[in-house]
């Protein structure tokens, strides 16, 4: 073992300016707890540190050396370290936060609740609605130890993203931080049951079955408290709506919130403008104030907004839209910031299938392309095409298909919304033309509309103005995510309670969370949408000793979302019995006794796959007779954030590496989940063939009422037909939108992860 020689004793400052001679037995103390006590660990890390001390070198940097030198040893080899790390940093912020020496300990809850409300971070309202009592109870529900759950990368993710700070430290540490989520789901609840149903999500959340998306884990208890992580805006063709919506979206993001804009209403380049006899430069412009509104209302100044942008194929200006990702042109004819999705029909496919041409027009003469889908499309299209006196031109099919390829190859992006797939597959009888800003939510949105502004003088004669409005809906959805690791554990009487659990909560959230824009508040009241999605599919995948590529890979998903949807489903009709179905409830295929099971386009029997349709029956039977709580129930999200928080293997994706540095401010060395048991079935997504990819999400989808966020990947694209093969296959199977496409050597450093989704 080599130690420093006594003739370069180092001085080390310590927390309180005191300065003492470097003693490497004391760092060896801790280093060998973080170890378990195994030698050759120990003093490999002590060896590897000597080299980075320095004399009057600060304790906290001292302690962060030795940190980083235990992720720097973190490999597949040798996994150890990872606990090892995770260990050092865990008693770095308990030091830091609150002065702890050991683990197991924590401040009383008490202590970090009226820290927080003093401070200005916790809603008073909220936290005085428990008692004395009960909060020493929750206090006493808290375990410190379930801390060591973690791994390295995703503790030090969650403490960083997740736990509230007060004055530029932090006030929360882990379990405080999922104790005051579980809290705040249910705070409003029956004060009967509320303890309990605390007790039972705050043990999902700290065991790590589920995750909540990044704006609820990270606002739960704040004042103010957004907790959608989705906001869907559609602006009519009028200034005062577009102001509007700007306005709306600013609010938003500056709330968390991802943003997504359904630019199709808007006239093309060169529609008059009766008001003035000028014309319309089209939706453009609005598209780039859009990007400057994004840029400017960031997220809680932790991180940038971000916002999708929508426009159907058809749209007059749609070369020109979709050419704004494109890294050539100049910058007024470019918005790279925004990710773009274009809305797609089945004529399209047709025509390109026939070579043939396609006509675009102006939303201001051809409204019916804006509320119809299916056949009604079509004869609207056709309608339309033939109809003298209205401004429209002609291209190639095939010429716009390839310039969507070319965007889509080059940046990842250009999203594909099937719009004929939504609506014919949906369980609301309401016209819905676009996703949000992660492709998995499909909540109508519409403009309001101004009825009447009067000017009026008040008793302390001041002016005052009076708008009325029509209110209409900005689509909102909160979103959390099932371990599917977790639930392939559970029994019957188990998922059904835990769904029950999670589903009331989401509940409990749409009635107490805030709304900064009314109409987001009317239609979340009125359609209660919720998307419940899942995380570690490959790892439950190769738990099971099962690839992808595998043909028992089909049948093993089939049963598992049939499992899982049909117990959130029934959750969902149980709460309505006790709570009452949604508002808009009578209006939905709902109500007509259809589930997503009955309303699916995809084929099983091709498949070869068995379903239990007796079962199904009796479920829309009992919705039909009782209700649904939710609009919406089912969506899978990418949890880009939060699935590294718990180190689970993302959303339904496959991995990209066995191990990785993800590079951000701090190298975070990554192992895919169980690397050591599991390591050969495994399958890297570049060696996944995207047909595979299409099927299984197709299986999926057939109990999925929104959607997926479905990525695409190619080792190396081998032309456009190829490409255009899987997409038009992934249209015939049901799926409803397909996310990024990627390559290994694209660089996607510039484009902006949706954490609100994560």
């Amino acid at each position: 073992m080599v130690t420093l020689a006594e003739g370069k004793k180092h001085i080390i400052i310590k927390r309180d300016g005191r300065h003492e001679p470097y003693n490497e037995e004391k760092l060896r103390k801790v280093t060998s707890w973080a170890t378990g006590g195994k030698d050759a660990f120990t003093n490999k890390l002590l060896n590897d540190l000597n080299i980075k001390i320095n004399n009057k070198m600060k304790i906290t940097d001292l302690y962060d050396a030795l940190i980083n030198t235990a992720v720097n040893n973190i490999s597949p080899l040798y996994t150890e370290y990872d606990e090892i790390a995770e260990k050092l940093y865990l008693m770095k912020i308990y030091k830091e936060t609150y002065g702890l020496k050991k683990t197991g300990q924590y401040p009383h809850l008490s202590l970090v609740l009226t820290r927080g409300v003093s401070g200005g971070v916790y809603n008073k309202e909220f936290i005085n609605s428990f008692t004395h009592k009960e909060i020493d109870m929750l206090n006493d529900m808290i375990v410190p130890d379930r801390d060591f759950i973690f791994t390295y990368k995703a503790l030090n993710i969650f403490f960083t993203k997740y736990c509230k700070t007060i004055k530029n430290k932090k006030l929360e540490l882990p379990q405080i931080t999922y104790m005051v989520a579980a809290m705040y789901s249910f705070y409003n609840d029956d004060k009967k049951k509320r303890m309990q149903l605390i007790k039972d999500t705050y043990d999902m959340l700290s065991l790590h079955k589920i995750t909540f998306a990044t704006p609820r884990i990270m606002n739960s208890g704040y004042n103010n408290a957004q907790l959608a992580s989705c906001v869907l805006n559609t602006p009519d063709d009028d200034t005062w709506s577009l102001n509007q919506t700007d306005s709306n979206i600013a609010l938003y993001s500056k709330f968390s919130g991802g943003i997504a804009y359904d630019v199709s209403n808007i006239r093309a380049s060169g529609s008059k403008i009766a008001s003035f006899n000028g014309t319309s430069d089209g939706p453009v412009p609005f598209i780039k104030r859009v990007e400057q509104t994004i840029s400017a209302f960031n997220q809680q100044s932790k991180r940038k907004g971000s916002c999708v942008i929508t426009f159907p194929f058809w749209h007059y200006d749609v070369q020109d839209m979709v050419m704004l990702k494109d890294a050539g042109g100049t910058e007024d004819t470019r918005a790279r910031k925004l990710m773009y999705s274009i809305r797609i029909h089945n004529i399209f496919k047709e025509r390109v299938e026939q070579n043939g041409d396609i006509t675009l027009f102006d939303p201001k003469e051809t409204p019916l392309l804006n509320t119809t889908y299916g056949k009604e499309f079509d004869k609207a299209y056709l309608y339309y095409e033939t109809k003298p006196g209205i401004r429209k031109k002609t291209i190639k099919a095939k010429d716009l298909l390839y310039l969507i390829l070319k965007i889509r190859t080059e940046s990842g992006n250009l999203y594909l919304t099937f719009v004929d797939n939504i609506n014919e597959q949906s369980v609301l009888n309401t016209f819905v033309g676009a996703s949000n800003l992660c492709t998995e939510v499909l909540v109508p949105s519409s403009a309001s509309k101004l009825i009447s502004e009067k000017l009026y003088l008040n008793e302390d004669n001041e002016y005052e103005i009076h708008q009325v409005k029509k209110s209409g809906e900005i689509g909102i959805c909160n979103l959390c995510s099932i371990n599917l690791i977790s639930w392939d554990n559970m029994d019957y009487k188990q998922k059904s309670e835990f769904s029950y659990t999670l589903l009331r909560g989401c509940d409990n959230i749409i009635d107490s969370q805030f709304y900064p824009v009314k109409e987001g508040e009317a239609a979340n009241k009125k359609n209660r949408p919720i998307g419940i999605g899942v995380l570690n599919y490959a790892n439950l995948l190769a738990k099971n000793k099962i690839k992808f590529t595998d043909e028992k890979a089909k049948e093993f998903t089939n049963a598992l979302f049939d499992d899982l949807y049909f117990h959130l489903y029934s959750a969902a009709c149980s709460l309505a019995k006790e709570r009452g179905p949604y508002p808009a409830f009578k209006n939905s295929k709902w109500h007509s006794g259809k589930t997503p099971f009955h309303l699916s386009l995809f084929d099983y029997k091709s498949f070869n796959l068995k379903v239990d349709k007796k079962k199904w029956n009796r479920l829309a039977d009992d919705i039909k007779t009782f209700g649904i709580r939710f609009s919406y129930v089912a969506a899978i999200a990418p949890t880009a954030t939060s699935g590294k928080s718990i180190n689970a293997t993302e959303s339904i994706e496959p991995v990209m590496d066995l191990f990785y540095m993800e590079e951000g401010i701090q190298n975070l060395p990554t192992l895919v989940a169980n690397i050591k048991e599991n390591r050969m079935f495994y399958e890297r997504c570049w060696d996944i063939p995207a047909k595979t990819i299409i099927e299984l999400a197709a299986i999926r989808q057939k109990y999925i009422d929104q959607a997926q966020s479905i990525t695409l990947y190619y080792k190396k694209p081998e032309s456009a037909k190829a490409l255009w093969e899987d997409i038009k296959y992934a249209m015939e199977l049901g799926i409803k939108t397909l996310y990024y496409m990627k390559t290994p050597k694209a660089n996607y450093s510039d484009e902006e992860i949706c954490e609100s989704c994560s």
